[in-house]
């Protein structure tokens, strides 16, 4: 079983958002200004979501740790 694109997508929306926010918290309480924190933070999850997305295709074409799904469901 394999995800499609539009699962992939979503799956990478919902982490984007849970670590944009997380990383923009630490960044703020770090730095203390909220125009810094949310450019470093907006930089790094740019590229890091189309990262995300590649890694899970990616592990899609890994056959390691999967069981066949062999039902007749």
């Amino acid at each position: 079983m394999s995800d499609t694109w539009l699962r992939s997508i979503a799956k990478g929306a919902t982490w984007f958002t849970i670590r944009f926010v997380t990383l923009f918290i630490i960044t703020y309480f770090i730095i203390g200004d909220t125009i810094t924190a949310g450019t470093l933070t907006t930089i790094y999850y740019s590229v890091g979501v189309f990262i995300f997305l590649i890694h899970e295709r990616v592990w899609n074409k890994i056959k390691f740790g999967r069981i066949a799904n062999n039902s007749k469901e």
